[in-house]
């Protein structure tokens, strides 16, 4: 299936539940922001993972990872130490080797904490070019399993 058709696919949308931690916060109690980002990560390893592409999944189909080659973030409200917080996390676009996910954090009250994006290449080495990436096509299983949409 070409990406583009996977835009009218409903999205899978993965959640990881968190316990805000004394030490993921600066001395005003506010969550350090690359947190934020370690915190997407792991959204989008459960996200894939949740659609049966965990690590060994991804060496079987040739690929070692999904490096993130883009990733960005609005913080639009302060989480703090003992807050209980959750990743959600869906594919927002599809390329030929290439995706984004979008990441929304939100508190147990509801409100949203931080938006983010990131664009990851599903990554294989390249043969040509030894201790070099490049980049694999998505496999169509993975668009019809991960779906589209924001």
């Amino acid at each position: 299936m070409p990406p583009s058709e996977a835009v009218a696919m409903k999205p899978h949308v993965s959640v990881v539940p968190l316990d805000v931690q004394w030490g993921d916060c600066d001395p005003a109690d506010i969550v350090f922001y690359p947190n934020y980002f370690a915190w997407f990560d792991s959204g989008t390893w459960r996200l894939l993972a949740d659609a049966g592409y965990d690590l060994a999944a991804l060496r079987r189909i040739g690929s070692i990872g999904f490096p993130i080659v883009n990733v960005e973030a609005k913080f639009l409200a302060p989480a703090a130490a003992q807050d209980r917080i959750a990743v959600h996390s869906q594919i927002a676009a599809w390329g030929n080797a290439s995706f984004q996910v979008l990441h929304r954090i939100r508190r147990q009250d509801g409100i949203l904490l931080v938006e983010g994006r990131e664009k990851r290449v599903l990554a294989q080495a390249d043969p040509a070019q030894p201790g070099k990436l490049k980049g694999l096509p998505v496999p169509a299983d993975m668009i019809q399993r991960l779906g589209c949409g924001e």
